[in-house]
């Protein structure tokens, strides 16, 4: 109620400020929280993600990484072998 009492001070604007207060109230009633708790939690879950996926990519860059090593090894050794041979 505060938000759209803000809105309708600053502006002057009354559907501006109706349509505030039947938005925060619309996402009460759908999530439980406040349009403010709504967005933190949103926010938090979408950087628990990405970190989660900056873990995963780093993972996955040490294994191509790896794999790309041992490959050149075992390139290299046959190589070696052909010219022995």
């Amino acid at each position: 109620m505060v938000g759209p009492a803000i809105t309708f001070a600053s502006t002057g604007n009354v559907s501006q400020a109706g349509l505030a207060y039947f938005t925060n109230r619309a996402v009460k009633e759908e999530t439980g929280m406040s349009t403010t708790e709504y967005v933190s939690t949103f926010l938090e879950e979408k950087t628990k993600k990405t970190k989660k996926n900056e873990k995963i990519y780093e993972e996955l860059m040490i294994l191509v990484q790896t794999n790309f090593e041992q490959t050149r090894k075992k390139l290299l050794l046959q190589n070696q072998s052909k010219i022995t041979n």
